[in-house]
């Protein structure tokens, strides 16, 4: 008797309805304002704004421009400004905060979701936590972010992107002694073995080995101790554990290194990885190596032989990697084409697409693009200028 009464009460309903409106396909928020008045008017007002928010901007899906920023930052300004306790924040918005990083607004996404995770349900304030570091990364709180990881019990990374991955959060943050103590720490390396299956930037199988020499590949941009990386990347080349994939793309790294102040040994070690990998159809790391071999060559200033290896390249991607980026590709063909005075508006649109994808970080270009640290990324810009003018 006491259980059906418990069952009929109108603030149970009321809470049920609360608690599960995340569930639903779409909100119904007029339906939902009707209860409102059982948590307080500041709940009743928070139905109002994201209401509109949702009715006016994420279901239209309409363009972003400045005057809706503004509109859209006034209309959540009581809730950014102040710390309230909002019941069922989360459960009535689940949609805001990821919105709110997809129009360029992450600190205001993290601002949110730091107050939705408070009194919510275990299961769902671990998935929230992981979607509050995604937005504190995106936001540029790189420390904050690895500090949040390694003080969390995380079993999978649930928002793992080509970005968002432990290395560009730690390539992003400014302490380099505070990453080398990190990268010794067992909660650390315990978060890399969840990004399983492929890395998330070269593509390669995924294994301990990979990690390490990301890892000292990582060491060398932060450092630019190149004695120091070199000696450890020939450790790593020579341990008999690395199978012969991983061993070449570790020597590929070793010549980007030489390339600074041995140009002819870096491309011959580059030619020699090419010609490797080709034999035995490892296409990406082909890819990877004949991209490179052709900036070798274009350093030596063998341009012809170099737009050579840019167009292998180019091919190598169209036949196996159609997604892959090509930026680096597309850089070395229009630098030599300009050598011969062409310029391929058609590389310049590619351009565009691509660094509209990328974060303002220009080291991303240099490391994953496999761009030479001699060569501006986005030269192209100056090229194009000049063509217009």
């Amino acid at each position: 008797m006491e259980s059906n009464q418990r069952i009929n009460n109108p603030a149970i309903k009321v809470w049920a309805q609360f608690y599960n409106a995340h569930q639903q396909k779409d909100y119904n928020y007029n339906k939902l304002k009707e209860h409102c008045e059982y948590f307080g008017t500041t709940f009743c007002q928070w139905l109002n704004d994201v209401e509109f928010l949702y009715l006016n901007y994420y279901q239209k899906k309409t363009s972003i421009h400045y005057n809706d920023i503004y509109i859209i930052l006034k209309k959540l300004e009581t809730y950014l400004l102040k710390s309230y306790y909002i019941p069922f924040m989360y459960e009535t918005a689940s949609w805001l905060p990821k919105y709110l990083r997809e129009i360029g607004l992450p600190l205001e996404s993290s601002i949110l979701l730091k107050q939705m995770i408070y009194k919510i349900s275990p299961t769902l304030k671990q998935e929230l936590l992981q979607e509050f570091i995604y937005s504190i990364f995106l936001a540029g709180d790189p420390d904050y972010a690895i500090e949040l990881f390694l003080n969390s019990n995380f079993t999978s990374l649930k928002y793992q992107t080509k970005y968002f991955n432990i290395f560009n959060i730690l390539f992003l943050s400014k302490n380099f002694d505070l990453i080398i103590n990190n990268l010794k720490k067992e909660s650390f390396l315990n978060l890399l073995k969840y990004q399983q299956g492929v890395d998330l930037w070269t593509s390669l199988p995924l294994t301990n080995n990979l990690l390490k020499i990301r890892l000292v590949d990582f060491m060398y941009w932060k450092s630019k101790n190149e004695k120091e990386i070199l000696t450890l990347l020939e450790r790593l080349i020579n341990n008999k554990e690395l199978n012969e994939l991983e061993k070449q793309y570790a020597r590929l790294i070793q010549s980007r290194i030489i390339y600074n102040y041995n140009i002819d040994l870096a491309q011959r070690i580059a030619e020699d990885i090419q010609f490797k990998s080709q034999e035995k159809a490892q296409y990406l790391l082909e890819y990877y190596a004949t991209i490179w071999n052709g900036w070798c060559l274009y350093k030596q200033k063998k341009y012809y032989l170099a737009n050579i290896e840019f167009t292998k390249a180019n091919n190598i991607a169209r036949r196996h990697f159609p997604d892959i980026s090509r930026y680096s590709v597309s850089l070395g063909l229009l630098l030599t084409k300009q050598k011969f005075n062409i310029i391929d508006l058609n590389l310049i649109q590619e351009f565009q697409k691509i660094e509209n994808q990328y974060l303002p970080d220009s080291n991303f270009f240099y490391i994953f693009e496999w761009i030479p640290e001699d060569i501006p990324y986005d030269l192209w810009k100056d090229i194009y200028i000049d063509f217009l003018f």
